[in-house]
């Protein structure tokens, strides 16, 4: 190419990542031979194979008493009834939709809760770090404090939606006195951790606003701290209402009972919507009603285990939820850490002033001081500067009239006060 020649744009756009990456992740394209990690084909094995058995008897009696049966088949369960059991099958599916729907918006919601107690603790904690900056020591402390508890916090959180609070979690995040004292409320009064932290955090941010000099500074430091814990607080309060709420049990009954009751009438329809010589053979019906059983049996399944993700179920684990409530945890532990080390190498590199922003950057100078005050109802500007404002002085003579001292009778304008010139 000549010197100087700006090259043609190509037509081609380079993708960031290669298309063959992406579909091997798990999260995009994950591959069906994947062990399920809920076990759900494995818990509906029963229901399927009871429907699977069923069909293969009424197959079964149907071959064998072939004209007695079908012509029972065919006066009780005609054409009518295989459209009815058709469109019937059409309102379950519109039922189990509904219902998986309604599961996994309540599963997005606690993962959107999560999300929120994530981004408003760290919102804190880096609001709380202007505390670190001042010189006072207490004010260092109180820093190292809220950020303590609000590290605690995930961890009770996640504890207390799993229904196993246990303190020995908190060893390397608190201190021994802040783990007493939360044991104990929790021990004599059943109080939450969770409580027990956000009205900890709740008491370290009076000092922040009673500290505050008169600029308003400080004040509005502590409001918006205070915000982000309502915030966090909202989150916690959101988690909990999945938690102790549910969908309409009554809703899930009439979605199984329905559901039963359209397998168990597949059969009678599988064999009438065949001619006399195609009819199934008994382990073919058993095999084709097993599968569809064991299908709609793992849908409904599903919404049941997606609609109460901190419910526990039955597998190896005691305490293993369908939400990943200890990796959710673990992050947020592990975000806000990252944020303290952060804010600790930026605090030593301002104090090794070798950055841009020094020490004596981020401390604010001290206010000028303020006038006294005047019990006399003076302007606070005349009760500052008297020598600029002369009155004189008036006396009253004997008719009742107003007397001055002044040694110049002949200046009009001696009773208007002289104000200073701006310059």
């Amino acid at each position: 190419m000549p010197p100087g020649r700006v090259p043609a744009r190509r037509n081609k756009v380079e993708a960031l990542v290669p298309l063959d990456e992406v579909q091997d992740e798990p999260w995009v394209a994950p591959a069906v031979t994947e062990k399920d990690p809920w076990g759900i084909s494995v818990r509906v094995i029963p229901e399927a194979t009871a429907h699977a058995v069923w069909a293969a008897f009424l197959t079964f009696a149907g071959h064998r008493f072939e004209a007695l049966g079908r012509r029972v088949l065919k006066s009780y369960f005609g054409g009518v009834g295989t459209l009815i059991h058709g469109l019937l099958g059409g309102v379950l599916g519109l039922l189990l939709a509904f219902r998986t729907n309604q599961a996994y918006g309540r599963y997005w919601r606690a993962t959107e809760s999560f999300g929120n107690l994530r981004d408003a603790l760290v919102a804190a904690a880096r609001k709380a770090a202007y505390l670190n900056d001042s010189d006072n020591a207490f004010d260092r402390r109180l820093y190292r404090a809220i950020v303590r508890h609000a590290i605690a916090l995930p961890v009770a959180v996640a504890q207390g939606l799993k229904d196993a609070e246990e303190a020995s979690a908190f060893e390397s995040i608190l201190t021994a006195t802040e783990i007493d004292e939360m044991v104990q409320a929790h021990d004599l009064f059943a109080v939450p951790y969770s409580h027990s932290l956000f009205a900890a955090l709740g008491v370290l941010g009076r000092p922040i606003r009673a500290s505050d000099d008169g600029r308003g500074g400080r004040l509005a430091l502590w409001s918006t701290i205070d915000a982000h814990l309502a915030d966090a607080a909202h989150a916690c309060g959101v988690l909990d209402t999945i938690k102790t709420s549910s969908p309409p049990r009554s809703y899930a009954l009439h979605v199984r009972r329905f559901l039963l009751l359209w397998l168990a009438t597949l059969p009678a329809a599988l064999l009438c919507s065949w001619p006399s010589e195609y009819c199934f053979h008994p382990i073919t019906a058993g095999f084709v009603a097993g599968t569809c059983a064991w299908a709609l049996y793992a849908t409904d399944e599903l919404a049941h285990l997606v609609g109460q993700p901190f419910q526990r179920f039955k597998n190896k684990h005691p305490h293993q939820t369908t939400f990943p409530l200890d990796s959710w945890a673990n992050h947020i532990v592990a975000t806000l850490r990252h944020h303290v080390i952060a804010q600790s190498v930026l605090e030593r590199r301002i104090r090794s002033r070798s950055w841009v922003v020094t020490l004596e950057s981020c401390i604010q100078p001290p206010l000028d001081p303020v006038a006294p005050h005047n019990d006399n109802k003076t302007p606070l500007f005349e009760s500052a500067y008297p020598a600029l404002y002369k009155r004189p002085k008036a006396n009253l003579t004997d008719d009742g009239d107003r007397e001055t001292d002044d040694d110049d009778d002949d200046d009009d304008d001696d009773d208007v006060p002289v104000t200073p010139d701006i310059v």
